[in-house]
């Protein structure tokens, strides 16, 4: 099981470019991760192998009217919640030199809102990279599940992103 490890830089209405600070609309859409694909990825310096996510459900996320991908998101839905894989921002998204601010929490809301349409009341249940705990509740209002490192995002947290970003 990979640990979530994706910084949250800012809870944004949109993604934000980092340098001129305009605000730039999206789009997400479910993909299929081919061999071609993912050898893409690997070229452009994503660092997992998104065939091997472990979800049923991978969503990619671009700026609206441009096919290039500012993060990927890969989730399973259950009875009772969705469970978020992995999560991944793109290269030119890492770091103190991003390209945009937002990708994080957007693609946590693209989550939420699959937990929401599913009827699971928003539930999005994740395990993450103990270092980022601390933020993760502080950022998205994620609580813990009993393992420090288990937490879940519940429906009035969920409502929250979903709300922010699907506007």
């Amino acid at each position: 099981m990979k640990k979530i490890g994706i910084w949250i830089d800012g809870l944004t209405d949109c993604l934000i470019e980092k340098e001129t600070g305009k605000k730039r609309k999206t789009e997400y859409s479910p993909m299929k991760i081919t061999n071609s694909v993912q050898n893409k990825l690997y070229k452009e310096g994503w660092l997992f192998d998104w065939r091997k996510t472990g979800g049923q459900i991978t969503v990619g996320l671009t700026i609206k009217g441009d096919s290039e991908i500012q993060g990927l998101i890969s989730y399973s839905i259950f009875e009772d919640y969705v469970y978020v894989h992995l999560v991944e921002s793109s290269p030119q998204n890492r770091g103190e030199f991003r390209k945009y601010i937002g990708v994080g929490g957007h693609l946590f809301a693209i989550a939420c809102e699959a937990s929401i349409k599913s009827g699971k009341d928003g539930y999005v249940v994740m395990t993450a990279k103990t270092r980022l705990v601390h933020h993760y509740t502080k950022m998205l209002g994620a609580k813990s599940l009993g393992p420090k490192e288990r937490l879940v995002i519940e429906g009035k947290q969920a409502r929250m992103l979903v709300e922010k970003y699907m506007k």
